[in-house]
């Protein structure tokens, strides 16, 4: 069994749906996405203005995507201060997390926080591979515009990370228990 897990993989690969899967399993599930979601939330209501809550947000995700990913990079999740996001993450979770040493972290979107990940808190990188066709395919099931989508998969945060800091591959098409199983039984 991994310890210390980190996913990776583009947009509707099954990241989430897998961190969920591994939470059912004993893994305590954090990561940026929810961090950055608090935030963004935060700057929608002190900074534009407009009333958003976290409801309204993951309610609605594939309207906001593109201004989350914008609002990401203007906020450092991946540059320079990626320690200082991953930190404040294992931080503000450190109460939840308990004794369990047994970690599911939702997304690694960048080469810096994998990097980071696995030099500081020893997490193993497994990137969820889906190819865009599919991609396409799950974000019009969730009633995403087709161009709204080619759009997000160009962003910096939608490509893959380099070769050399994923750990394990797994195959998106397979279905989530079969990825959960990877995850359980193999020893790296």
């Amino acid at each position: 069994m991994i310890k210390r897990v980190a996913l990776a993989g583009p947009l509707y690969s099954g990241k989430t749906t897998l961190l969920h899967h591994l939470g059912e399993h004993g893994y305590q599930t954090l990561g940026l996405s929810a961090t950055l979601a608090k935030a963004y939330v935060k700057w929608v209501n002190e900074v534009e203005g407009k009333p958003l809550t976290l409801e309204q947000l993951y309610d609605d995700k594939a309207t906001h995507r593109l201004a989350l990913q914008q609002f990401g990079a203007r906020m450092g999740f991946d540059s320079e201060r990626v320690p200082f996001w991953i930190d404040q993450t294992m931080i503000d979770e450190r109460a939840r997390l308990g004794p369990n040493d047994v970690i599911a972290w939702d997304s690694v979107r960048f080469p810096a926080q994998a990097v980071y990940l696995k030099q500081k808190y020893g997490f193993t990188i497994v990137h969820i591979q889906v190819p865009e066709d599919e991609i396409i395919r799950r974000g019009r099931l969730k009633g995403v515009n087709e161009d709204r989508m080619r759009k997000a998969l160009t962003m910096p945060s939608e490509q893959k990370l380099p070769r050399d800091l994923i750990d394990l591959e797994l195959d998106g098409l397979r279905d989530t228990d079969w990825m959960a199983m990877q995850i359980l039984t193999i020893r790296l």
